[in-house]
């Protein structure tokens, strides 16, 4: 409510999994359910993988926002991450189709040399063709 206030035109999507230990059955808890979607925020859930979780299969699902193709960048912001200002002028930075040239790069990854990639917040230019890469990578990762 307060992105509205502030003016943001952006979708809220929020990404939930339950974890299979959990009593609520794979849905989130109807008072949970009801606010959110009051609030304008699009609720989806995803599937668990054949009953492992780990901290890597969580940091995979982060990239989800690369099949969303029907954006054309989305932003993705950790549970805890808090920002307060409107934050829509980072997909004007990055937009060709502004009238101007982009000042930021389509996919804003920060990275340090501990990590190639902070995932508590990143913006990416979804694709099928870059959600499709991005599995058979893991994919490769994981039979090696």
């Amino acid at each position: 409510q307060i992105f509205r206030e502030m003016g943001s035109q952006a979708d809220f999507v929020l990404w939930a999994q339950i974890s299979p230990d959990s009593t609520l059955q794979g849905k989130l808890p109807d008072e949970d359910e009801r606010l959110l979607r009051g609030l304008g925020v699009e609720i989806r859930m995803l599937e668990h993988h054949d009953g492992r979780e780990s901290f890597a299969q969580i940091v995979f699902e982060k990239f989800r926002i690369l099949s969303m193709t029907e954006y054309k960048r989305v932003m993705f912001l950790d549970a805890d991450i808090m920002p307060r200002v409107n934050m829509d002028y980072l997909f004007r930075l990055s937009d060709p189709d502004d009238n101007s040239d982009p000042i930021l790069r389509p996919n804003l990854i920060l990275a340090t040399q501990g990590e190639p990639c902070n995932t508590a917040m990143f913006m990416a230019t979804p694709s099928k063709w870059a959600w499709q890469t991005f599995k058979d990578t893991v994919k490769r990762q994981h039979e090696v």
